[in-house]
Formats: C-alpha cells, structure tokens, sequence
C-alpha cells in the first residue's frame, strides 16, 4: 500500500527493483493509496516494522487492528521507537536484537497459529490499556520532563 504505486511506471519500476533483488513477486500485494487502508490489516497475520526507521502510527494502527508487530531494536532514539511501543503493550517478544533474530521472530510466529490466534484477539485491549494510549498519563509523563529540562536548564 503506497501512493506511488497509483503510478503504472512507478509500479512498474518498484516490480522490477524487487525482482532484482530476489523477491517472488507472486508472494507481494501492491496496492495505490486508498483511505480504506485499515480494512488491509484485517488480510495480515503478521505487520513487519521498517527499519532502521521504524512505524509510529502505522505500528499503532497495526496493534490497534490486533496485527502483531515484530520489529528491530535500533541503536538511536528514532530506531527504537517500535521497541518502546511494543514494550509498553507487554509485547517484548516481539522486539529483535539483530537481523537474524527479526527472522526467526516472524517465521516462528508465522508457524505457531495459536499463538496468532491469541495475540489476534487481545492485541487491540492491550493498546487501549496501555500507558501509550492514556493521555492523562502521557501529559502528565510529559509536563514532568519538560519542567526537569527547564529545571536543568536554569541550574546550568
């Protein structure tokens, strides 16, 4: 699901891309931009994140549709964004520390139905307990850091 794939030579090129690079086209869905994008995670059993730059709002829609999400720790605050999602939802099983460990996650996953099962019905009440979505919680997290950066700020 991508906007440019509305483009026929853009798809066109995107297919070749890939082909070069050893994907099976026959396994690969590529749809244009629709506005009924949250209907597309109910045909997924498992959402990849991207990295190193991980989903924010597409790893919470994910999660919000009970798709698990099996991501990649990065090193830097912007790559460890889905880690701290999915850490915050008691989903850290889902958090890989290296590329080889990412794999084995999904393709375990991927073969282990019942486990699917279950993360497929509860996935959605995690997210709506959780820290991430309480915003009384987040503002309260958030008036607290910003008033130790201006009380750092005033001491230095």
């Amino acid at each position: 699901k991508y906007g440019i794939y509305d483009d026929p030579w853009r798809l066109k090129a995107e297919k070749e891309r890939m082909e070069r690079i050893g994907f099976d086209l026959s396994r690969v869905y590529f749809e244009g931009f629709t506005n009924l994008y949250l209907n597309r995670y109910n045909d997924m059993d498992i959402a990849l994140d991207t990295f190193p730059y991980p989903g924010g709002g597409t790893t919470c829609d994910a999660l919000l549709m009970n798709v698990p999400v099996v991501t990649l720790e990065g090193n830097s605050n912007h790559e460890r964004f889905g880690k701290s999602i999915l850490e915050n939802i008691g989903l850290d099983d889902l958090v890989a520390k290296s590329t080889d460990e990412y794999v084995d996650i999904a393709v375990n996953l991927a073969a282990d139905t019942e486990r699917l099962k279950k993360y497929h019905s509860e996935i959605y009440d995690r997210m709506t307990r959780s820290a991430i979505m309480d915003q009384s919680i987040y503002m309260k997290d958030l008036e607290e850091a910003y008033e130790k950066i201006f009380g750092d700020w005033l001491e230095s």
